[in-house]
């Protein structure tokens, strides 16, 4: 084994003696703390922001026959949590989550906390206040399994919580504990009877590059309007795929949202997007509500950004056109200036959002979801 520097002296064997002994006495120690514990899996509460499907597996977005069918990469994001949240109640002053993710996806724009992390919010389902509680975080390196505390100290009793799961990687097992003397239970959030709105779209409908999970302009939206909102955003591959459109057209909504533009060449919006409205409104009634491309914090430097957004925009007024024309009923078009930000701050590179541009980007979207599910 080489020295390092001008060091001479053998590093101690990773496997010593020794150090197996202190790995020994921490592992005990690590389990007495847990065996006061009691822990719930995930999968016995509440869940909202993915379908009402059977045929989903675990914590995914697409049932297993829809990735089957549908380009291999879109199949893997659909195994993504982004967008789901598991409601839980109890009035235990400490809350410890332990999960584990599919696949150790790491970025280099978009924090961990984020991309695998989780967050919690206390919700106040009478006044439909969401108090952010706090956030998972980690310190091992290269490992798929977290654990982690996300409450102390609380002391005001029972209440429901709302855990948002990870944007950019998929939960292998989730479980939620807290000490032996508090019952922990699954709750409602929204009302039972309202369908969800859908949202469906790119990388940043996915979360990208949001800090933490609460923070995707869809969960924040979701908090805003205290109404379930599903999470189809597929990074750099909301394409306006026929198969999406036929599967979303199955699934019941209040509203279905497509921001998928930033996904589409210039060249294509006007025919995709004509294709995806015309086959989605063949098999479902569900209103839609399209919303153009963003604006770029480059678009102003960089000529060929600038010239491909502005074919976007003649081709989605295009689209809007043709809508009104052939009487294809209930689609609403936002205008591209209603969701223009006033400066260029809200951005990680110039496209992806942080949590700034994210909640600008729920804002600007806010009032017109409001009006078409109220």
């Amino acid at each position: 084994m080489k020295s390092r520097g001008n060091r001479k002296k053998e590093p101690t064997p990773v496997f010593s003696p020794g150090r197996i002994l202190i790995t020994l006495l921490l592992a005990t120690i690590l389990l007495a703390g847990d065996s006061s514990w009691v822990w719930r899996n995930a999968e016995s509460l509440t869940r909202y922001g993915q379908a009402d499907d059977g045929t989903i597996t675990g914590f995914a977005r697409i049932p297993d026959s829809l990735g089957r069918a549908i380009r291999p990469e879109l199949a893997r994001l659909g195994s993504h949590s982004s967008g789901l949240i598991i409601a839980f109640q109890t009035a235990s002053p400490e809350i410890r989550i332990r999960w584990s993710v599919l696949h150790g996806t790491q970025l280099p724009h978009m924090p961990l906390t984020g991309v695998q992390g989780l967050d919690l919010y206390a919700v106040d389902p009478v006044r439909e206040d969401w108090n952010y509680v706090g956030t998972a975080k980690w310190w091992e390196k290269d490992t798929l399994s977290h654990n982690t505390t996300l409450l102390e100290n609380w002391t005001g009793g029972l209440r429901p919580y709302a855990l948002f799961l990870p944007l950019y990687d998929g939960i292998d097992s989730l479980f939620v504990g807290v000490p032996e003397e508090y019952i922990l239970e699954k709750t409602s959030l929204f009302d039972e009877q309202s369908k969800p709105v859908i949202i469906y779209g790119t990388s940043i409908t996915q979360g990208g590059c949001a800090s933490r999970p609460g923070m995707a302009y869809p969960a924040i939206l979701s908090r805003r309007l205290h109404h379930e909102v599903l999470n189809f955003g597929f990074s750099g591959n909301g394409r306006l795929d026929p198969e999406m459109a036929d599967y979303l057209a199955t699934l019941p909504a209040s509203l279905l949202v497509i921001d998928a533009l930033p996904n589409v060449s210039a060249e294509d919006v006007e025919q995709k997007l004509t294709d995806f409205i015309r086959r989605f409104r063949s098999q479902s009634n569900v209103p839609l509500l399209v919303i153009p491309n963003i604006s770029y914090g480059h678009e102003d430097d960089n000529r060929k950004t600038g010239d491909a957004l502005a074919i976007k925009d003649k081709a989605y007024v295009k689209v809007r056109e043709m809508c009104k024309k052939t009487g294809i009923r209930d689609v609403t078009f936002m205008s591209s200036k209603r969701i223009r930000f006033d400066d260029d701050e809200g951005t990680v590179d110039g496209v992806h959002l942080t949590d700034l541009g994210m909640k600008r980007h729920a804002d600007n979207l806010y009032t017109s979801i409001r009006k078409k599910i109220k």
